[in-house]
């Protein structure tokens, strides 16, 4: 094959190039000796060269090239048979054992350094790597043509390849460097981080580099950008000036990465990053802001200049700038409260929000952040309002007073900010009781969330919140107010009529918020109502209601026929939370274990019955004949699970061992196995091992095969059978059944904590 049928047109003009290049030191190889067979073939060399040239099968072709590769340098006559094999060959198989050949002969192999420069753009996608290894192998004298396949003009795995190799081969010439730097602005990204690589194994000589690794900071891709961070450190004091420099570099990624490395190298002072805060460029000012406020308490020698700086023209400079001063210390309060009067409003939000990052130390700029909770820009107001949050309990009664205030948004964003104070607000429990009442829909909706976050302290206001779930008219008040009082938990148990009247409200929204507050309440008075909320129409309620009784737990064992019967629900999501119910509630729930085990046959609640019954452990006996009758089941998913149920039921009795040992023979796979360790967990692992070995008589290597792997699977529970494995693995002539005897062997040798692998978490309880 041609290099124009190979490669297009565009190819072979470009190793016509190289060609003509190499062709004064070719020739100088020639005359050096590299083709010149003054001595005598050896016959084996001779014997290859020919399977190699005039062989019509491939894989005699790929014998002789092996043969060649494997005599190393005594090959060094067959070279231009290799050469010629390389450019001709059809087959990839035999292109890649020709090319790993002019390896293997090393550096006599030099002649042929044009076509292995060919091979790296070779179509097989083996042979390219090959061809780099073979180059490498030939050494140094490779580099000139290395340097021409850096610049190859349409095969970017052959630059890749050449710049790879030019970083292993090393002692390189400033050519080669030149070759490499331009090659860190290539179009692919494999080869910019390959040359970053290459060059990072050059040493001192990147020097010539360092200002492309600048630029390199800010490329499109993440690994070269990190290649060219970690050659920049490692450069030391040769890259510090340039990273200086970059500073002020137009580009945000190239300054942001000069920030970055230079702080990595402890470089980074704040003497240079106030010098750059007077740049000419407000981006340059302001990531040198960001960059203060990165180092924290250490910039604080710098605040002064960052004060100056909150009069830059630029509204981008000063909220960097705001925000700066926020990470450093409260020593800056004065002036960042001051900004909260900035004419822009994002830099007064950007003053709020660093004001909430000095946190309760902020408190004397309260009054300040009042007053712009009223500020007309949504922006201002909720990062005011969380600023005021991290604040804390000194910002409560400030925000009282504000909620009073003749603007109603100003009075909800009052009650919002008291709601992510939270447990510390219950100062303002009288007041909220009184916005409860409030004529704006939206400020009683707040209100309740508010009294709901402070939680029990907030009992007092139990009164008004069943007034309001009872009399409100708007659906979203009466459903803030049912989740309040379910935030309460029992110290709401006041509620607990209104709450189950709510269970029939007219908005979805209230009923769900409703039947969770019953289950967080969790007093005994609940468990009748969540019991009879399992047959409310609506499917939200039902399943809420099983998740509420599951959550808690054994307390709540009376609703257990409520729960059995939710296990018939037509909606496969309260069948699951009613089977998660029952099993938190343990063996508390063991009149359920029938109902459980007939869940099982539907796959979508199969998990959570299976996990339910594990969980009540021998509680569950009376599951036990539903069990073995599913041991017949045709599915055998549910054949699987009832052995192992049956397993860690714990019940040895004579049913279930017959029936568990005869499930030894099941068809599947998965069946056999988990009746095997469920024997091992009723203490009937030697019924077990004598099944299967008796097994390992029959016939059939199949079944032996399945006797063997069973007894592995049962590990420690299977030590009996040691002896006769050790002596079938003596007889043994298949080495598959000698293979499988061993590693049941090791499996059954290991130590074992617990000889019953399957186990379930406890029960859970909740205190009513």
């Amino acid at each position: 094959m041609s290099h124009t049928q190979r490669f297009g047109r565009g190819g072979a003009v470009f190793y016509g190039v190289v060609v003509l290049v190499m062709v004064r030191w070719f020739f100088g190889m020639v005359f050096d000796g590299a083709f010149v067979q003054a001595q005598p073939i050896p016959p084996e060399i001779e014997r290859s060269i020919r399977d190699l040239r005039d062989a019509a099968d491939p894989r005699v072709r790929v014998r002789g090239a092996k043969a060649l590769g494997q005599s190393g340098a005594k090959a060094a006559p067959a070279v231009a048979v290799l050469v010629r094999t390389l450019s001709e060959e059809n087959e990839g198989v035999v292109r890649r054992e020709v090319v790993k050949a002019l390896g293997q002969i090393g550096v006599v192999a030099k002649a042929a350094i044009p076509a292995l420069i060919e091979a790296l753009c070779d179509p097989d996608a083996d042979v390219r790597p090959q061809a780099a290894e073979a180059l490498r192998a030939v050494g140094t004298v490779a580099i000139p043509a290395l340097i021409y396949a850096v610049h190859h003009p349409f095969c970017w795995n052959a630059r890749y390849l050449a710049i790879k190799t030019l970083g292993e081969i090393g002692g390189m010439d400033r050519s080669a460097i030149k070759a490499i730097v331009q090659s860190l602005k290539d179009q692919r990204f494999e080869v910019r981080r390959e040359a970053a690589l290459a060059l990072g194994k050059m040493g001192v000589k990147t020097k010539y580099a360092l200002p492309v690794f600048i630029e390199l900071l800010g490329d499109k891709e993440a690994w070269v950008r990190q290649e060219a961070a970690k050659l920049l450190r490692e450069r030391g004091d040769l890259a510090v000036p340039l990273l200086t420099r970059a500073l002020w570099h137009p580009k945000e990624e190239i300054r942001m990465g000069a920030i970055e490395v230079l702080g990595k190298m402890g470089q980074l002072t704040s003497d240079k990053l106030v010098r750059a805060l007077g740049g000419a460029s407000w981006a340059v000012r302001c990531d040198a802001a960001r960059a203060l406020g990165r180092m924290g308490k250490a910039a604080r020698p710098v605040i002064p200049a960052l004060i100056r700086a909150l009069r830059d023209p630029s509204r981008d400079v000063r909220a960097c700038v705001v925000q700066a001063l926020g990470k450093m210390t409260d020593t800056a309060l004065p002036a960042i409260t001051a900004v909260l009067g900035d004419p822009d409003a994002r830099v007064r939000a950007k003053a709020a929000q660093a004001l909430g990052d000095i946190g309760p130390a902020a408190k004397t700029a309260i009054p300040a952040l009042i007053v712009a909770l009223r500020d007309r820009e949504l922006e201002v107001r909720e990062s005011t309002s969380l600023a005021l949050a991290k604040i804390g309990a000194s910002a409560v009664p400030a925000l009282i007073v504000v909620l009073r205030d003749k603007e109603w948004l100003v009075r909800g964003d009052a009650a919002k900010t008291l709601a992510k104070i939270g447990t510390e607000a219950k100062e303002a429990v009288p007041a909220l009781i009184v916005a409860l009442r409030d004529e704006v829909r939206e400020v009683r909706v707040v209100a309740a969330k508010a009294l709901g976050k402070v939680g029990g302290a907030a009992r007092a206001a139990v009164p008004a919140l069943i007034e309001s779930l009872r009399t409100e008219q708007i659906g979203r008040v009466r459903a803030r107010s049912a989740q309040a009082l379910g935030q309460m938990g029992d110290a709401a148990s006041a509620a607990i009529p209104a709450l189950a009247s709510a269970l029939r409200d007219k908005h979805s929204d209230v009923r769900q918020q409703a039947v969770r507050a019953l289950g967080r309440i969790g007093v005994r008075a609940v468990f009748a109502i969540l019991g009879q909320a399992l047959r409310e129409p609506d499917l939200e309620v039902r399943r809420l209601a099983a998740e509420a009784l599951g959550q808690i737990g054994v307390a709540a064992q009376s609703t257990v026929p409520a729960l059995v019967e939710a296990l018939r629900d037509q909606e496969k999501k309260v069948c699951v939370s009613a089977a998660r119910a029952l099993g938190r509630m343990g063996s508390a729930a063991r009149q359920a274990a029938p109902a459980l085990v007939g869940a099982i046959q539907d796959p979508e609640v199969r998990a959570s019955a299976v996990e339910a019954l594990k969980r009540m452990g021998s509680a569950a006996k009376p599951a036990i004949p539903a069990l073995l009758k599913a041991l017949g089941d045709l599915d055998p998913s549910v054949r699987s699970i009832s052995a192992e149920l049956l397993g860690s039921i714990g019940s040895a009795t004579k049913p279930v061992i017959r029936v568990l040992v005869r499930a030894l023979r099941d068809e599947e796979d998965e069946v056999r196995v988990r009746a095997a360790l469920a024997l091992v967990c009723l203490n009937a692992s030697k019924r077990a091992v004598s099944v299967l070995l008796k097994a390992l008589r029959e016939k059939q290597r199949l079944a032996r095969l399945r006797s063997v792997r069973l007894l592995g699977k049962m590990g420690a529970g299977a030590r009996s059978a040691l002896p006769a494995l050790h002596q079938a693995k003596k007889q043994a002539t298949d080495r598959l059944f000698q293979a499988a005897i061993t590693e049941a062997i090791t499996d059954i040798s290991r130590p074992s904590v617990s000889l019953c692998p399957f186990s379930a978490s406890p029960p859970r309880s909740r205190r009513p």
